[in-house]
């Protein structure tokens, strides 16, 4: 009887569990453009229905981590904080503070070449690119003199932020590392250890690895392939996207320290311990010298990273693989 009270148990359990979650692990995927490129999202899952659930909180919480840091909609906290430069200190949510924290900390670390003050340059150079014409040089002292990171009063304990009159911030440079971040971080609260977030392959988290093999495995344009376990991968490219004025290439990177534009043809790999960090120091690597740029990053720790030209490696870390675990 007693046996016979367990194998009716068991066969209610049975019946109680649902079928979505009975199913052999599968990979859930799905796509949406965020943060001005896709991101596409790969869960290993046993519950489709949970991890499609899952994927759209994702992509939720992107669109209003977007809503923050965007300069591009009139709207976005970050555009209003903007705005208001000159005016004393703004009440800011603790995302944008938090960032801020952030990419204090990484300004420092390169030196200036990672800068997100570098706002006010980045406008001159967009306004070359719709009118053609390449800024003067006292346009872009102009624009340099207000760039530095030390100029933005950040109290975290009240939550304000003060931009001197004429400043500007843009986290186009670590926006979607950080972003990333913030979906771990959800991921593995939910319970998902196996995942790959892809943001239109230049900014990558995997976690776990895949149903069919040991690591993710990230083909680049060059054929070259990146295979990840646990890891975070940030890829910059000076001329990843480009426009021309009077003949000359120029790129969408410029270097804080003297607002010039970088027009030499350059990528930087970068594996790190967070989304943020890969990100940021990707940019600032285009901006460095290889040798140097890659020296600052080594001595730093916890960053892998290779910086090249084509085919051809113009300096990286001793530990770096393109084709390993983690870097």
């Amino acid at each position: 009887m007693r046996c016979a009270a367990l194998l009716l148990g068991a066969a209610l359990a049975a019946c109680a569990t649902p079928e979505s979650q009975r199913l052999e692990p599968a990979h859930v995927s799905a796509g949406r453009p965020a943060m001005g490129t896709v991101l596409e999202i790969t869960l290993v899952a046993d519950d489709r229905e949970r991890a499609h659930a899952t994927i759209e909180r994702c992509f939720a919480e992107v669109e209003r981590l977007e809503s923050i840091f965007t300069t591009w909609r009139a709207d976005g906290e970050l555009a209003r904080l903007n705005a208001r430069a000159g005016t004393g200190p703004q009440a800011a949510s603790p995302e944008l503070v938090r960032i801020l924290i952030d990419a204090r900390g990484f300004a420092r670390e390169t030196e200036g070449a990672f800068d997100i003050t570098v706002g006010p340059v980045m406008r001159l150079w967009r306004w070359a690119e719709e009118h053609g014409a390449a800024p003067s040089p006292a346009e872009i002292a102009s624009a340099r003199a207000s760039v530095g990171i030390e100029r933005v009063e950040l109290d975290a304990l009240r939550g304000t932020i003060a931009l001197p009159a004429g400043a500007a911030l843009d986290l186009g440079g670590i926006a979607k590392g950080w972003a990333l971040d913030r979906l771990g971080e959800l991921l593995r609260a939910e319970g998902f250890g196996r995942a790959l977030l892809n943001f239109g392959g230049s900014s990558l988290l995997a976690l776990g690895a895949p149903l069919d093999a040991p690591n993710w495995r990230i083909r680049l344009g060059d054929g070259s392939v990146l295979s990840l376990r646990d890891a975070n991968v940030s890829i910059s490219e000076s001329l990843g996207q480009t426009f021309e004025i009077a003949g000359v290439r120029y790129g969408h990177i410029v270097d804080p320290r003297t607002s010039e534009n970088i027009s030499r043809e350059q990528r930087a790999i970068v594996f790190a311990e967070s989304g943020a960090i890969a990100e940021a120091w990707s940019t600032a690597l285009i901006v460095l010298e290889p040798e140097a740029g890659i020296t600052a990053a080594h001595a730093r720790g916890g960053i892998e990273a290779r910086v090249d030209a084509g085919a051809r490696v113009l300096a990286e870390t001793p530990g770096f693989q393109l084709d390993a675990d983690g870097g």
